[in-house]
């Protein structure tokens, strides 16, 4: 599937990073009002309770011929000045678009953890980092419901 990335470079960079995955609907747009609507561009980043996110990469599909109907579009962030939090991360929100429907689009959003050497020593070597994100996503799942 890499080769309908537009940017298949940095698409083929993320998938091939070791890391963590996990998903997080507040990754990126949270319920702060300046964020929404905001237009996204390479390099531009804004503070988390985790750090300093910034968007590394945004590829848009261009439109015009056919085959640019079918190409998935993408933006990069990751995690550049850590918080509070022992870990960094990187991800990548992917916008794939529907063949049957043209007017339909899957968005995608994976995240994947750097855990620091302090969170390796700390969170015994991941596997406590992974058991309380499960549980913070078990519960997060549930208030959906």
């Amino acid at each position: 599937m890499v080769e309908r990335y537009i940017d298949r470079a940095a698409a083929d960079a993320f998938f091939q990073a070791d890391g963590h995955e996990r998903w997080n609907d507040r990754c990126w747009y949270d319920d702060n009002d300046t964020v929404k609507h905001r237009v996204v561009s390479a390099g531009s980043s804004r503070d988390t309770v985790h750090g300093k996110e910034r968007v590394t990469s945004v590829a848009v599909p261009r439109g015009g011929s056919a085959n640019d109907d079918d190409r998935i579009g993408s933006v990069h962030f990751k995690l550049v000045d850590q918080g509070m939090w022992l870990e960094g991360y990187h991800a990548m929100v992917s916008f794939i678009p529907d063949r049957g429907n043209t007017f339909d689009t899957l968005v995608v959003w994976s995240v994947k953890f750097d855990p620091s050497r302090t969170s390796v020593l700390l969170c015994c070597g991941g596997t406590m980092l992974r058991m309380l994100m499960r549980n913070h996503m078990h519960r997060q799942l549930q208030r959906m419901h």
